[in-house]
C-alpha cells in the first residue's frame, strides 16, 4: 500500500495470530549490488551503509557512458528508519510494544543518505525527529494525502543488454523483451478507470484521466499503417515478453478494446462528441481479437500471427465485458508452463483477460 510522501511504501499482512505485520521500502534504498532494498521489518531503529558498489562502472562502460565522469551512486549510501509510539515501551532491540487499545498512532521516519557515514545518518534521523515533532499530524496527513492525489503516472527507458553500446546494431536498445511491447501505457488508463469508478473524482476525470486516455489512445492510431480494409496492422510488435515477433498482439488489442468500451460507458454529459467519435473510429479501425484451435475448442491466441517464442508471462487482466458476445469460460490447462486458456462456452458476467 502507499504510505508516506510518494517514495515510502509498505508490504503489510496479518499474521495467523492476529499480529500486523509489515515491510517498509524506500523508492532509493539502493544496496552495494543495485538491489532495491526493503528498509527493515519493525524495530527501534535501523540503517543500511554500502560499503562497496558492484555495477555501476560496468554498467556505464556498457551504455558507453564510461567516461562520464559522475559520483558511484552507491557507494556510501545509508539508508533506515526509526519507529515511533507515543505511548510505546521499548521491549528488545527488535520490538516495540503498546498496551492493548482500540486504535494506535506509529510514526515511521524513512531516510537516505547519499555519500553518508553511519554517524551521519543517526545524526540527521534525530534532526529530522525534531523537525518532524513540530509539524503537526493533521498537517502532514494533509501533505501526504496532497501529494498523492496530485500524483498520476511515471516515465522510464530502457537499454538493457550486456553488447557495449560502440557494439550495437541498435543504440537505442538491445533488449527484446520489452522492445515491441506497449500494452503499460493502456494498463495506466485501466488503473485510472479503475480509479475514476471507485471516486467518482471528476476534476480528476477531467484534468487527467481523459488527457491522458487521448495521448495513448492516439499513439495506436497513428503510430501504426492501416490495411486495404481500414484496420490497424500492429506491426512491429510483440504479445508481453513471450512472443517477441507478432503481427496484432492480443494484449494491445483486449487493452485497446477494454478501454474505450468503458470511455464509451462514461455518462455522456462528462464527455464531448470529439472525443466519444475518436473512441468509436478507433474502436472501429481495431482487428478482431485473435483466436486459434486448442484442443478442439477457441481460444485466444497470442496474437494474429505469432513467433519467437521466450519466456511465459501473465499480466494484468483487462475487462472485457461483452468481448466475443460474452460468450466466455475460463480453462486452465497445463501445457509446457502456460496457465489459464480463455475458450469460447458458457456466459460469465464479467471475463477477464
Amino acid at each position: 500500500m502507499p504510505l508516506g510522501n510518494g517514495d515510502i511504501s509498505l508490504n503489510a499482512w496479518i499474521a495467523a495470530n492476529g499480529d500486523l505485520v509489515f515491510y517498509i521500502g524506500k523508492s532509493d534504498s539502493w544496496g552495494d549490488n543495485a538491489r532495491l532494498l526493503k528498509v527493515g521489518r519493525v524495530r527501534i531503529g535501523w540503517y543500511h551503509h554500502n560499503t562497496r558498489s558492484i555495477g555501476p562502472a560496468l554498467t556505464a562502460k556498457l551504455q558507453g557512458l564510461d567516461g562520464f565522469d559522475r559520483p558511484d551512486p552507491l557507494l556510501h549510501c545509508t539508508f533506515g528508519g526509526v519507529i515511533h509510539g507515543k505511548n510505546a515501551e521499548i521491549v528488545s532491540d527488535r520490538r516495540l510494544a503498546e498496551s492493548a487499545e482500540t486504535t494506535h498512532h506509529f510514526t515511521i521516519l524513512v531516510i537516505t543518505q547519499h555519500p553518508s557515514t553511519p554517524d551521519q545518518w543517526l545524526a540527521a534521523a534525530d534532526r529530522s525527529i525534531v523537525e518532524m515533532e513540530g509539524i503537526p499530524f493533521v498537517q502532514r496527513r494533509g501533505a501526504h494525502e496532497n501529494w498523492w492525489k496530485d500524483f498520476w503516472g511515471d516515465v522510464f527507458t530502457e537499454t538493457y543488454g550486456w553488447t557495449p553500446f560502440e557494439d550495437r546494431e541498435d543504440k537505442l536498445q538491445e533488449s527484446g523483451y520489452h522492445k515491441w511491447e506497449w500494452v503499460s501505457g493502456l494498463e495506466l488508463v485501466a488503473l485510472m478507470l479503475d480509479y475514476y469508478d471507485h471516486s467518482l473524482d471528476t476534476d480528476f476525470l477531467h484534468k487527467t484521466l481523459l488527457p491522458t486516455a487521448h495521448e495513448i489512445l492516439a499513439f495506436f492510431d497513428q503510430h501504426y499503417p492501416t490495411n486495404a480494409n481500414g484496420q490497424i496492422v500492429m506491426y512491429p510488435s510483440q504479445a508481453l515478453e513471450t512472443w517477441w515477433d507478432c503481427t496484432n498482439p492480443m494484449p494491445e488489442l483486449a487493452g485497446l478494446f477494454g478501454t474505450t468500451e468503458r470511455l464509451l460507458a462514461l455518462s455522456a454529459d462528462l464527455t464531448n462528441d470529439s472525443q466519444r467519435n475518436f473512441w468509436k473510429t478507433l474502436r472501429a479501425k481495431l482487428p478482431a481479437i485473435p483466436t486459434h484451435t486448442v484442443d478442439g475448442h477457441t481460444a485466444l491466441a497470442p496474437a494474429t500471427r505469432y513467433a519467437d517464442k521466450r519466456r511465459p508471462l501473465h499480466r494484468k487482466p483487462f475487462t472485457l465485458p461483452r468481448l466475443l458476445g460474452a460468450q466466455l469460460r475460463l480453462v486452465r490447462r497445463r501445457n509446457r508452463g502456460f496457465y489459464g486458456k480463455v475458450q469460447i462456452g458458457r456466459t460469465i458476467a464479467a471475463p477477464t483477460l
